[in-house]
Formats: C-alpha cells, sequence, structure tokens
C-alpha cells in the first residue's frame, strides 16, 4: 500500500539534490532512514565508562540557572 506525503517545494528540492538519478524518492527516504539508524547505532555507548553524561547533566542544569529557569 503506498502512501502520499505533502512537503513544500524548498523540502522538495532539498531532497531532489539528495537523490540519485536512478533513485525514486521512496528508496531516497529509505536510504535515508536506514542511514539515520546507522549513525545513531554507531554513537550508541560512546559514553559509556566515562563522565560525560553526568557532566552533560551539570552543563545543561548551569545553562538553564543562568536563564534564570528553577
Amino acid at each position: 500500500m503506498s502512501k502520499s506525503i505533502r512537503v513544500d517545494e524548498d523540502t522538495h528540492r532539498a531532497l531532489a539534490a539528495l537523490k540519485a538519478e536512478d533513485e525514486t524518492f521512496d528508496e531516497l527516504l529509505t536510504r535515508l532512514l536506514r542511514e539515520r539508524r546507522e549513525t545513531v547505532r554507531a554513537g550508541a555507548g560512546l559514553w559509556e565508562d566515562t563522565d560525560a553524561a553526568k557532566r552533560a547533566r551539570e552543563a545543561r542544569a548551569a545553562m538553564k540557572q543562568s536563564v534564570g529557569d528553577p
């Protein structure tokens, strides 16, 4: 079953620029989603055994406090 999605002209142009000549828009979107998943998986666990997550939370809290968020 196929579905239609609406995109504005700028989005269509941007997608068309990413699309290979022999690639359909469906294939393009499938490829982009696959690449995104692979990127997320590749980054999973990068902070394991480090204090990076703690430092990120502390930096976020400091930024929120500096703009007056309780």
